[in-house]
């Protein structure tokens, strides 16, 4: 009878075990799911720039699914396809740097996931070292049982689908303030 309790205990230990992985996942947010299909009437610069990407103040389970290299990719993926700026590389030679600051996280799941990301939009003119234009985007999402079965999958699409609305609301306010 006893070693019937330690397995139903062991059983149920490694039931939870998976069942919380499924809930946490491991897959990151890949750059390719955050590009917006379409940007609307935009102008265009003939300038080039450079991304770069601060999630220093984000919470621990955001840096847990959104790799900074993967975000500053989706957003100059995003640059291009906008076709804001002439160029968008990693130069220090370019004539601008976007700098995108992830300010503050919120985020909740279970059998919906629900998120909210706010960032801080800056354009640096390089040749004078000085912000020529900021801006505060923020954006929400929600992804629910239809979006995955797994937990995991859920979270993922949360975050997928917040950035890339705040990669098209940050490319639609960059592009009136140039």
């Amino acid at each position: 009878m006893h070693s019937h309790v330690v397995l139903s205990r062991r059983s149920v230990a490694i039931a939870g075990t998976l069942t919380l992985g499924g809930m946490t996942g491991c897959a990151n947010v890949a750059a390719t799911h955050m590009i917006p299909e379409s940007f609307g009437s935009l102008k265009r610069s003939d300038k080039t720039a450079q991304v770069v990407v601060d999630t220093a103040k984000a919470n621990d389970h955001f840096k847990n699914w959104v790799v900074d290299a993967e975000f500053r990719s989706a957003i100059e993926q995003s640059l291009v396809k906008a076709n804001l700026f002439k160029e968008v590389s990693q130069s220090d030679r370019s004539d601008y740097r976007l700098k995108v600051t992830v300010t503050s996280v919120s985020n909740f799941w279970g059998v919906e996931a629900r998120g909210a990301v706010n960032t801080t939009w800056e354009l640096i003119d390089l040749s004078r070292r000085e912000p020529i234009w900021k801006d505060v985007v923020q954006s929400e999402a929600v992804a629910t049982i239809s979006d995955g079965f797994a937990g995991s999958t859920r979270v993922r699409v949360m975050y997928e689908r917040a950035l890339k609305d705040n990669i098209r609301k940050g490319i639609s306010q960059l592009s009136t303030a140039m």
